[in-house]
């Protein structure tokens, strides 16, 4: 089964979450809701990733509200460094 991990306001957006989180080694799938992808863009995972999946996307997408380049696995995004989650 396939979990939402997720909500993307586009699918561009979603594009570059899927391959973020695919070249962290997951397996990503886009659903776009809405006419012609204007309803947003689902960005799922196998269930059994959805817990990862959701970890890593924290860090990618701070680094993406501030125009920075994503952390990699592991790394923590700049301001994060003593947060645990």
């Amino acid at each position: 089964m396939w979990r939402v991990v997720y909500i993307a306001a586009n699918p561009s957006l979603a594009k570059r979450l899927q391959g973020l989180l695919s070249d962290r080694g997951f397996l990503v799938s886009i659903r776009e809701h809405g006419a012609e992808g204007g309803g947003g863009c689902a960005v799922l995972v196998p269930s059994m990733e959805a817990r990862a999946a959701q970890e890593e996307l924290g860090p990618l997408l701070a680094q993406l509200r501030v125009g920075g380049s994503p952390c990699r696995r592991g790394e923590r995004a700049a301001g994060q460094e003593g947060l645990t989650s």
